[in-house]
């Protein structure tokens, strides 16, 4: 036995299961004809830089020190001090052997500034060259670079005083001592540039001072390769979307072959225009509706008795029932008449009487005071 079903609702299921089954369609198509990939890095060429500078702080002869150096890490005083040695030492090693080129110089910055909470700001800056530029290369694995560089800290702290007194500009005042390394390694994994600096950096026209290093340590550093790799097939992915699908088709199958639509009755569609047009206006009743007047008058439409209500200023009663088929007549009571519109009659009227539109005015007819009405049509003769 086929199922029944209503047109609209039958169509929009159609419209909707045929959607679902498109879009799973699509995703299970795209699952397996267009995996998804996945960008991975990989490690062609690894190598690392290592820079340190060491000092040591020489004094000339005084009343405190006994012996004529300090070594890094402590405070000194600017009065006592000669000149600070350093010690430069820089080291490139890769994991296999690479054209190495490159260039160094180690300069002396002399800088003027003001310190404010968030930044410092140069006001003047000197630059003198302690190592002209040098060039280096090797085919190998590794390259490194020692130099030993002697610091006159009178001769710069001299300087800075002779400048803050001609300019009258009392600044800050700080020297870095810079190793400028410029690197070019070519390996057969791709080119590798890289620029460091490292340095200590020494504070000028003060009592005392602390030396600091800038750039030192090892720098890790690595010739990478990304690739796009195809992801495998999810398997649990495509197992429920199949099964959905299948569900789906099926589904699409039996609406099409054994539903059946069915059509509102014109008893239900016309009862479905009076609620949506006069709702507002009924009253239902869970009881039977009794009738205890002398005079009971048939009208045509339900338009008719609406104009009756608002005419004697009475409600449109009619008897609820859980079967919409049942409800089929609606009365207005008023002190010894009744109006009455029978849908039924209305509806299944011999075709030449419901043409004919000359008839405005509801058929009288009589029926007993004490007449009760339900679901049944009275029974009344026209």
């Amino acid at each position: 036995m086929k199922l029944k079903l209503n047109k609209y609702l039958k169509t929009g299921l159609i419209c909707f299961i045929a959607i679902a089954v498109v879009t799973t369609g699509f995703f299970l198509f795209r699952e397996i004809r267009y995996p998804r990939v996945e960008e991975k890095k990989s490690v062609l060429y690894s190598y690392s830089q290592k820079a340190d500078v060491d000092y040591k702080v020489f004094f000339s002869p005084n009343i405190l020190y006994n012996s004529d150096n300090l070594d890094e890490g402590n405070i000194y005083i600017s009065e006592f001090v000669n000149l600070v040695s350093t010690h430069f030492n820089y080291e490139f090693t890769g994991d296999a052997a690479a054209d190495i080129k490159g260039s160094y110089e180690v300069l002396a910055v002399m800088e003027g500034y003001f310190s404010d909470e968030e930044k410092n700001i140069t006001v003047w800056k000197k630059q003198f060259t302690l190592l002209p530029r040098s060039s280096f290369a090797a085919v190998d694995n590794k390259i490194s670079i020692v130099k030993d560089i002697p610091v006159n800290l009178r001769h710069y702290n001299d300087f800075a005083n002779n400048v803050i007194k001609a300019s009258k500009v009392n600044s800050q005042v700080r020297l870095s001592v810079l190793m400028n390394i410029n690197l070019d390694a070519a390996t057969d994994k791709g080119t590798i540039k890289e620029t460091l600096s490292p340095g200590i950096v020494i504070p000028l026209n003060t009592k005392y001072f602390e030396i600091q290093e800038s750039q030192t340590g090892e720098k890790p550093g690595t010739i990478e390769e990304i690739r796009e790799v195809k992801l495998p097939v999810d398997r649990m992915a495509v197992i429920v979307s199949s099964v959905f699908l299948g569900i789906l088709l099926l589904a699409l199958i039996y609406l099409a072959f054994f539903t059946i639509t069915v059509e509102k009755s014109p008893l239900v569609k016309a009862l479905d225009r009076i609620f949506k047009k006069h709702g507002s206006r009924l009253v239902a009743l869970n009881s039977e509706i009794t009738t205890a007047t002398q005079s009971l008058f048939r009208v045509k439409s339900i338009d008719d008795l609406v104009r009756v209500a608002d005419e004697i200023g009475k409600p449109i009663i009619y008897r609820f029932s859980n079967n919409v088929r049942d409800i089929n007549r609606f009365c207005v009571i008023d002190d010894s008449v009744t109006f009455i519109f029978d849908l039924k009659d209305a509806l299944y009227q011999p075709a030449e009487v419901k043409s004919d539109r000359s008839v405005k005015v509801p058929d009288i007819s009589y029926s007993n005071p004490d007449q009760q009405w339900g679901t049944a049509s009275p029974d009344k003769k026209e």
